[in-house]
């Protein structure tokens, strides 16, 4: 199966946090590390997991002073080192500064965890050059944005028709020769609305892609938009602004229902593909 990070937003109906937090894998976002009411909810969950997402589609810029007292907090599991949006450069030079802090503080951290890097860039050449270079710092795994699709796109050519290779999975393809990425397990940053890209990730390189989360998930719910994994044309996403998970958003029982349909969907979808993923 794939390990499905689930999401919530902070500052809303507590049936809410039950279906997106209980006793399942949690990925906190930006500053819900620092909201004690989602704290609560999320200490009383008892989630199996714990991911903490540094908040770069968010559009913050958070110190590491400031993001290590999260992690102190939180304990979590995996760590996503800093990234700066669609920015290699910086994002490389981040890295670094994070990973002279992490690892110089003496005795830090006191609950282990994995670092998870997330290549960023504008173009083609910048965030493959970002990749190279994170990938010398020897992170235990690699996230890949959805905006990274955009990249390298693959076609499969039927008997009548030819047809995109949906999401993720070209750039896996052109990536898959480097070896020394091969050897760490990929999350995908925002599960795409085409939910087959798991597939063809899946049927191209078993076991590879081991981790997504449910950021659209929530967002669709929110929207109403009920998920369906047999469609061919997914769902119009429509969007998110920044600090989304942390505003007070009104969920009405519509919205709810939707997101308890939503999540025991997505759920099922990833349990029916690969590998557990262990820490």
């Amino acid at each position: 199966m794939i390990h499905l990070m689930h999401l919530a937003p902070t500052h809303t109906h507590e049936q809410v946090c039950d279906l997106t937090l209980n006793n399942r894998a949690v990925m906190v976002v930006g500053e819900q590390a620092e909201d004690e009411n989602f704290l609560r909810l999320l200490r009383q969950a008892n989630p199996t997991f714990v991911m903490l997402d540094y908040p770069a589609f968010e559009g913050e810029e958070v110190s590491l002073d400031r993001y290590f007292d999260w992690i102190d907090k939180l304990r979590p599991n995996i760590v996503v080192v800093p990234d700066v949006r669609s920015n290699g450069p910086k994002t490389v030079e981040f890295a670094h500064l994070f990973y002279e802090k992490f690892f110089d503080a003496e005795g830090f951290p006191e609950h282990p965890c994995e670092l998870l890097v997330v290549p960023q860039g504008e173009t083609f050449a910048e965030w493959y050059i970002c990749l190279d270079e994170l990938l010398q710092l020897k992170p235990h795994r690699v996230a890949l944005v959805e905006e990274a699709e955009r990249f390298v796109r693959l076609q499969v050519v039927g008997e009548s028709s030819v047809r995109p290779v949906p999401g993720r999975v070209g750039l896996l393809f052109f990536l898959s020769e480097m070896l020394q990425l091969r050897e760490k397990p990929i999350h995908f940053l925002g599960l795409s609305e085409d939910l087959r890209e798991l597939s063809f990730s899946e049927r191209l390189f078993p076991g590879w892609v081991q981790s997504c989360d449910t950021a659209k998930g929530v967002v669709l719910s929110h929207a109403g938009v009920v998920i369906n994994p047999t469609l061919v044309d997914p769902p119009i996403y429509p969007g998110r602004g920044k600090n989304y998970f942390q505003q007070k958003l009104h969920w009405g029982e519509k919205a709810i229902d939707t997101l308890r349909r939503n999540v025991a969907t997505l759920d099922s979808w990833c349990v029916e593909r690969r590998t557990r993923l262990d820490v």
